[in-house]
C-alpha cells in the first residue's frame, strides 16, 4: 500500500487510512479512523513475502496470541485484513 498523493484517501476495509506514524523492516503503521465510528487505529502493515518461515511463525504467534488478549496495557487487535 503506497502512500496516496492529494486529497485522495484511502480504504482499507472499514478504514480510512491516513498518514504514516511508524516503520520497521518489514511493516509501516498507519492511521487510521474507523469509516461508521470514527474510532482511530494504527494499521500495521505487513510485507509478509518477505519473511522467511521463522519470521512468518513469529507473526502468527503474535496474531494468535493479540486475538485472545484483553488487558489495559497492550494493544488490542480488532481486526486483520489480507
Amino acid at each position: 500500500m503506497a502512500q496516496g498523493t492529494g486529497r485522495s484517501s484511502r480504504i482499507v476495509g472499514d478504514y480510512v487510512v491516513g498518514k504514516q506514524i511508524g516503520a520497521g523492516s518489514f511493516s509501516v503503521v498507519w492511521h487510521a479512523r474507523h469509516k461508521v465510528h470514527g474510532t482511530e487505529v494504527a494499521i500495521k502493515e505487513i510485507a509478509t513475502l518477505r519473511l522467511n518461515k521463522k519470521l512468518q511463525e513469529s507473526l502468527m504467534s503474535e496474531i494468535f496470541i493479540l486475538k485472545r488478549i484483553n488487558h489495559p496495557n497492550i494493544i488490542s487487535l480488532h481486526d486483520i485484513i489480507q
